[in-house]
This record gives C-alpha cells, sequence and structure tokens, in this order.
C-alpha cells in the first residue's frame, strides 16, 4: 500500500500534467498545481522544492515510461523486427502521453532553465535505443558505415514523424496515421540496410 508523501506526491504531479495539457505552461503554477492537487502549496514545496522541481520529476517520470514501453519490445528475437517494434511502441506512448511529450521535447514551460538530472536521464533513454541499433548492426540489418549517424536519423525520423502527429499537421484518420508511420518505418530501416 502507498505512504501517504507518495499518494500526495503522484496527486501533485498528475494534477500538474492536467494543468499543463488543459492551460499550457501559463497555467502551471504552485498555488493552482497546490489547489488542483487538494493539497497546500507547502506540499508541492515539501515533495518537489518548487516549480523547477516539479518539472524536473514530471520529465523523470516521463522518461521512465517511455524507456519500460520501448523495453517491452526487447524480447523481440529479430533485430529489424526489436526496431520496428520499438518505434511503434515510441509512437503509441507518446501518443497516450501527448503532455509529457511535449514537455520532453518542447520548451512549452520555458522559465524552468536547465535541467542536468534530465538531462542525463534523456541521454540513458538514448542510449538504450543505440543499443538496440547496435543489435541490428551486429546481425547485419543496419549497415556499418556510421553506426552513430544511423542510430541518430533513426531516431529523429521517427521522433519528428511523432512530433507532427501530435501536433496535428497533417490531421489523418488514425489508422491512416498508423499505416503512414509504418511505412515510413521500413523505408528508414531499407534505406540504413547494407547495400
Amino acid at each position: 500500500m502507498p505512504s501517504a508523501a507518495s499518494t500526495t506526491r503522484a496527486r501533485i504531479l498528475d494534477a500538474a500534467v492536467d494543468l499543463l495539457a488543459r492551460g499550457g505552461a501559463g497555467a502551471l503554477t504552485v498555488r493552482a498545481v497546490a489547489t488542483a492537487a487538494g493539497c497546500s502549496t507547502i506540499g508541492v514545496y515539501t515533495h518537489f522544492g518548487g516549480k523547477p522541481g516539479l518539472v524536473e520529476a514530471i520529465l523523470l517520470d516521463a522518461y521512465e515510461q517511455l524507456d519500460a514501453a520501448a523495453a517491452a519490445v526487447d524480447d523481440v528475437a529479430d533485430p529489424r523486427e526489436r526496431l520496428v517494434a520499438g518505434a511503434h511502441a515510441y509512437r503509441d506512448w507518446a501518443l497516450a502521453h501527448r503532455t509529457h511529450y511535449l514537455l520532453m521535447f518542447s520548451p512549452i514551460v520555458p522559465a524552468v532553465g536547465p535541467l542536468p538530472a534530465v538531462e542525463e536521464r534523456g541521454a540513458r533513454s538514448y542510449a538504450a535505443h543505440r543499443a538496440r541499433v547496435d543489435a541490428a548492426v551486429a546481425a547485419g540489418v543496419i549497415d556499418d558505415d556510421d553506426v552513430d549517424a544511423s542510430a541518430f536519423h533513426l531516431w529523429t525520423s521517427v521522433h519528428g514523424a511523432v512530433g507532427i502527429e501530435i501536433l496535428g499537421s497533417p490531421p489523418a484518420d488514425p489508422d491512416r496515421a498508423r499505416t503512414r508511420f509504418a511505412h515510413g518505418v521500413e523505408a528508414l530501416l531499407r534505406g540504413l540496410a547494407p547495400a
């Protein structure tokens, strides 16, 4: 059974994400979060130290969730299929957690400043992606000419497609969007395959 402190912490995080989703960065104030979470502002300061700590906690939790979704495909035996499944897991998580995703990859809360713990966590997330690409290179699925570039372009291409979909441009019905995404992933992998 969760402790009262962990329940309060979770309530505050949920309230902050909900406020961001409904009202954008301007809605994210310590007072508004405390009110929405049913606690005092002292509760927010006790758990997070203020707005920067709150944003940091949301981001760290988001990376944990995204990595868990991506790691769920690590038992796929074929390295190419693992990359395909990983791309879809990335997209599915992002679409289900749009506010988290936008907070992770765009400056929707610009006044917070650099967060070294989040930068380090993001680097670990990317390293897990890189390990999946390394496995595909070792299996001969991806050309070993420049593995760093291949890992980077695979991630940025998937990330860009997902970002555009989240921002609603171009709008598409869910089935069409998924088909278009799958086509793009397959085209990327064909382009990265050894000649």
